[in-house]
């Protein structure tokens, strides 16, 4: 439970005080958080980020449940979202590290089709 209160200290802190944030009036429109299966431990993660991000960024944050696949749905719905930075995934390694080497062909590319919006050390 640690581990998860020390990730949402330093998104909320890179997110809301990052070189992006900084530089631009980002958000515009309402965020998009796209995840797990309801009550399952990303989906609450989720929803403490967005209820977060709203009171921080002034802007609606929905968190929208796309289960299915061991995430990989939901990687697929935002792999082929527009890449504008209002639809964001909240996935597991599963979807990302795992899945390419269980499946031949994946609808997205883990590498190439997501970026990065906080590092782990």
């Amino acid at each position: 439970m640690r581990a998860i209160y020390a990730i949402l200290a330093v998104l909320s802190w890179c997110l809301a005080s990052g070189p992006a944030a900084a530089k631009t009036n980002w958000p515009q429109q309402p965020v998009r958080i796209v995840g797990f299966t309801p009550g399952v431990a990303p989906d609450v993660v989720a929803r403490l980020l967005a209820e977060k991000f709203a009171a921080t960024w002034g802007r609606p944050v929905a968190v929208e449940n796309i289960s299915g696949a061991g995430g990989n749905l939901a990687c697929d719905r935002v792999a082929h979202a527009a890449p504008d930075g209002y639809t964001l995934v909240m996935c597991g390694n599963g979807s990302l590290t795992i899945a390419p080497s269980l499946h031949a062909r994946l609808s997205y590319d883990p590498v190439k089709d997501f970026v990065p919006i906080s590092r782990s050390s």
